[in-house]
């Protein structure tokens, strides 16, 4: 499986002069062939979205030593899932940028957690992908249009090298211009909740990916590799 460990910055990727928000309409994205996955040309997700352009995103799922996963709560400032229950992190790929480092940065910005340092061997490891992500959303768009996702994603993991002080849960600082709060779940819990299918308890992306790739074969898969060095 493929390994991310803290990448160098990013390459710089400009954005329009708007204010940071939880959505970063002005955060600028490669669009790319659907098929090949090649790079056509960079746009703000904003246009990116309101033309329904192919583009990369990762997926993160977190655990602790003894397997709970790290859910995150939107933001009630999102204007697609407010305030649904996710993964661990997720993160647009950004004009230039790789999906590994993409997975690294976004622990760190929306959960304040750094890879190196608080994860096992320091890195995630890649446990699926790529696959798409397809979703319209009426009124979702800058300005209340309709936003329309069309992703190419990749989900990686990690495992807390230890366990949080005092042998509590492993501490983060999440964002809150993204996240409301942060929660550790077990998984079998995790895919309870995600068969009982309650509408808006999950954003729809982790309730598929959770049906399809369960949270608890994902740590065993995360466990294996890092255990391998992968």
């Amino acid at each position: 499986m493929a390994t991310a460990a803290p990448p160098a910055p990013p390459v710089s990727a400009p954005v329009d002069d708007l204010p940071r928000t939880a959505d970063a309409d002005g955060e600028m994205v490669d669009i790319i062939d659907r098929t090949t996955y090649a790079v056509l040309r960079a746009a703000p997700r904003a246009v990116v979205h309101r033309a329904a352009e192919w583009h990369r995103c990762v997926h993160v799922y977190l655990f602790a030593l003894d397997g709970r996963m790290l859910l995150q709560r939107r933001s009630p400032a999102k204007r697609v899932a407010a305030s649904a229950w996710d993964g661990s992190a997720a993160e647009h790929v950004v004009a230039g940028e790789e999906a590994s480092a993409a997975a690294v940065r976004g622990v760190t910005e929306e959960l304040g957690v750094s890879v190196k340092t608080a994860l096992r061997g320091g890195r995630l490891v890649r446990v699926r992908g790529p696959f798409e992500v397809v979703g319209d959303y009426e009124g979702a768009g800058p300005g209340g249009g309709v936003l329309r996702e069309r992703e190419i994603v990749e989900t990686w993991a990690g495992v807390w090298a230890t366990a949080g002080p005092d042998g509590g849960d492993p501490v983060t600082s999440h964002d809150p211009v993204e996240v409301a709060e942060v929660a550790w779940v077990p998984c079998a819990d995790i895919e309870a909740r995600v068969a009982a299918g309650t509408v808006g308890e999950f954003t729809p992306w982790f309730a598929k990916e959770a049906a399809e790739l369960p949270p608890s074969t994902v740590y065993k898969a995360a466990v294996a590799a890092l255990a391998e060095g992968a």
